[in-house]
């Protein structure tokens, strides 16, 4: 059972600190690019800038929406190129290609990232009045996920250069196309528009028509960078974000413009569900590129430019980027050709996990696909489970449930450790956790395992079986006899001093410490615990421990029993009288009781030779003929664990002859 877990900043900030790698497994990088009339060629160094490394850093998106594609044809080269370059997972593909006026949008995603929904052309491009492009939407929703509150509505935008007052009109018209398109998404949509915008800064109505608040806000976009202002030939306050053009003076202009953007909607930025990685309400920095407040990034642009300064007349800087290096910053240089863009790309989280209905009551962390895999019914992203509508039927809380038989070790290579639960016949074990707990000196209260009882397999609740038993155990043991396979299949269990625990909603796991101060006691809440025995070497009570006032079986010597079980079956006083120790050569040939996994213990066992469920005379006598046998047949005898019938076996029955 698992917490939800609100994102914070210093989480989001420790994600930051990895951008520029390949974006976190789980997470999303979407990239806008102006490709600069592509039809094909510049192989390698597309490659190089998409998939280079440097310092660990390189841009490999997981989305890709691109400008000015000559030609259906130029897509599929594009897409050979992604899905050819050294690095490359391999799995992208292309959106329909739709051929407009002038070049076109295209679309490139990866498969295993995202599925593609639909293609749509919310604006015709053509001439003035109209934008000179199409505008395109491609809708995709997170792979796996199958929810609104995964699907993002991308739109790609080319708008019309120049500033003549037609210029200005047609950018305004195509912004104007694009919120009204947004405000018609369906309820829990995510969008966002890539492009290049031709706009040289904030305060021109085509920028304030996409960002500005107006009567119906449902197609608002923001700045996930929160950097308005006059970005054009402003290098002492933009010049981390410029984006156009990296190519060299005097022949072309210099990098000078944030003319290439991504702009997302207000469900992107509020720290909920499939969001944005930094904070939106911090302007990006004046200082560094790497502003560990944002994913965002200009890709190749480290603020400076080719001859050291910060001139705006001046290209990308090649030798000496502090980004990208010189490899993949020439690269860039040449895949702009000449006049051309920088990439611009910025991270997501996909949607926190939402509450489902399961057998075992409601369960946080999962996505709908996920959650209905698993039989299950989703109550929604972001939900809680406590909070979900209609609420989750919780299960009925298991009864009288008891740790009935544990084996630790035995002859040869330990493998067929188990744990035996008894109960009442075919419960359901949903809530209930079996820890194992260390004892041992300097390491004592740490949680060695927890084993969850919610799942048993094909998203099965755990159960005890039709005679009331559940067996947790390793891969020694024949499938018939095991319900759950813990661990690694071969020492399972430690062979020291160990407590084992049943426990009700447990609050710790693996690795956790309930004595943190290693004196024996429990320090921290782990949860109802339903039933407990603690298994002992030599150095218990002196150095060792045992939690939860649960009886301390053993030692055997200075080591470890072979286990223990319960004798007579199923039966709890909280008393070491209710256990009897296991044989090390599980068949009981050694005078121990044999391993019983899945079934009765032996019912003659305890000091009850005959079976009766009395300590009486007829035991009494069993004592003369067994005394110095160690066999299977007077197993039933032993009591003080030597695995052989002998006076402390004897003097250790005499005080059950009125009673257990």
């Amino acid at each position: 059972m698992f917490c939800h877990r609100v994102r914070s900043m210093a989480w989001i900030t420790g994600l930051i600190l990895a951008v520029g790698a390949e974006a976190i497994a789980g997470q999303l990088r979407i990239a806008t690019w102006n490709v600069t009339n592509y039809s094909s060629g510049r192989v390698s160094e597309f490659q190089t800038a998409i998939y280079g490394v440097y310092q660990s850093r390189s841009m490999a998106p997981d989305v890709l929406i691109g400008q000015e594609f000559t030609s259906a044809s130029s897509v599929t080269n594009f897409l050979t190129i992604l899905n050819t370059a050294p690095g490359s997972p391999g799995d992208w593909a292309a959106a329909n290609f739709v051929d407009g006026p002038d070049t076109d949008s295209a679309f490139f995603y990866r498969t295993s990232k995202v599925d593609l929904l639909a293609v749509t052309v919310i604006s015709n491009g053509g001439s003035s009045p109209n934008p000179p492009r199409n505008t395109m939407r491609y809708d995709v929703r997170l792979d796996g996920f199958t929810s609104p509150e995964a699907t993002v509505a991308i739109y790609s935008s080319h708008m019309k250069s120049g500033d003549t007052s037609d210029d200005l009109a047609r950018r305004l018209t195509e912004a104007q196309r694009i919120r009204d398109n947004a405000e018609t998404l369906p309820a829990g949509w995510h969008f966002l528009v890539g492009g290049d915008f031709n706009i040289p800064g904030s305060n021109e109505a085509a920028y304030q028509e996409l960002v500005g608040s107006q009567p119906n806000n449902n197609g608002r976009f923001f700045d996930p960078i929160n950097t308005p202002g006059s970005w054009q030939n402003d290098c002492t306050n933009f010049r981390f974000v410029h984006s156009q053009d990296p190519a060299c003076p005097p022949d072309y202009g210099g990098l000078d413009d944030r003319y290439d953007q991504i702009l997302v909607s207000v469900s992107l930025i509020n720290e909920q569900g499939f969001d944005y990685i930094g904070d939106a309400t911090i302007p990006f920095s004046k200082t560094t590129w790497d502003d560990p407040n944002h994913s965002y990034r200009t890709w190749g642009n480290d603020g400076f430019r080719d001859n050291g300064t910060i001139s705006c007349s001046d290209c990308l800087r090649v030798v000496g980027n502090t980004m990208v290096g010189q490899t993949i910053a020439t690269a860039l240089e040449a895949s702009a050709s000449l006049t051309g863009h920088l990439p611009v790309f910025a991270d997501f989280t996909p949607p926190d996990k939402g509450a489902c209905c399961l057998p075992c009551g409601c369960e946080g962390g999962l996505d709908q696909a996920t959650c209905e895999a698993r039989g299950g019914q989703f109550r929604g992203i972001d939900v809680l489970c406590g909070q979900e509508v209609p609420p989750c039927d919780e299960p009925p809380v298991p009864t009288d449930v008891i740790i009935n038989e544990v084996l630790v070790t035995h002859n040869g290579v330990d493998d067929h450790e188990f744990v035996e639960l008894f109960g009442q016949p075919n419960e359901l074990l949903c809530g209930l956790t079996i820890l194992v707990i260390e004892g041992e000196v300097a390491s004592k209260g740490i949680v060695d395992a927890a084993v969850s009882l919610d799942d048993c397999g094909g998203w099965v609740p755990c159960a005890l079986d039709a005679g009331g038993y559940f067996v947790a155990g390793g891969a020694g043991l024949p499938p018939e006899q095991r319900d759950l396979l813990i661990g690694s299949g071969t020492y399972v269990f430690e062979d020291g001093t160990q407590t084992f625990a049943l426990v009700l909603n447990c609050l710790v796991d693996v690795g956790d410490d309930i004595d943190t101060n290693n004196d024996g006691l429990v320090d921290v809440d782990v949860g109802t615990v339903l039933d407990a025995v603690g298994i002992v070497d030599s150095g218990y009570p002196s150095t060792d421990a045992v939690y939860f006032s649960a009886p301390a079986f053993g030692p055997d010597g200075a080591t470890v029993p072979a286990g223990m079980a319960r004798c007579p079956n199923g039966v709890d006083t909280g008393t070491l009288n209710d256990w009897v120790r296991l044989s090390r050569a599980l068949d009981g040939s050694d005078g121990c009781v044999p391993i019983t996994p899945g079934a009765t213990n032996p019912a003659n066992c305890g000091g009850d030779y005959d079976g009766d469920g009395n300590y009486d005379l007829g035991d009494f006598a069993a004592f003369q003929q067994c005394f110095g046998a160690a066999t299977l047949e007077c197993s039933a005898l032993e009591l003080a664990g030597s695995c052989g019938i002998g006076l402390d076996d004897f003097a250790a029955f005499v005080p059950r002859l009125t009673g257990p």
